[in-house]
């Protein structure tokens, strides 16, 4: 699905690569989204909100991967294209 989002012209799409928490997709989804609003590529932005996500769940379970490193982005990534807002997510 991905390739027909790129193939459609899409820049970039943020995807995961398992399923994921529902509350930890929520809670780092807000820090990228927050991050691509300020005007960050989508790489920095989910880079900034993984480690936003970390610090906030020092002390429990959270810190596993399973919670947070499941997401990337994909297609254009470098910082001087426009940041467009991630089109899809698993």
């Amino acid at each position: 699905m991905i390739r027909a989002f790129l193939a459609a012209g899409v820049r970039n799409v943020v995807v995961s690569q398992w399923d994921i928490d529902n509350l930890s997709t929520a809670d780092l989804m807000s820090s990228f989204f927050r991050d691509s609003l300020k005007g960050e590529s989508p790489s920095v932005a989910m880079t900034n909100a993984q480690r936003e996500f970390l610090h906030s769940h020092r002390e429990d379970i959270q810190q596993h991967p399973y919670y947070w490193a499941g997401f990337i982005v994909v297609g254009r990534t470098d910082s001087s294209a426009p940041s467009p807002t991630p089109v899809a997510s698993r």
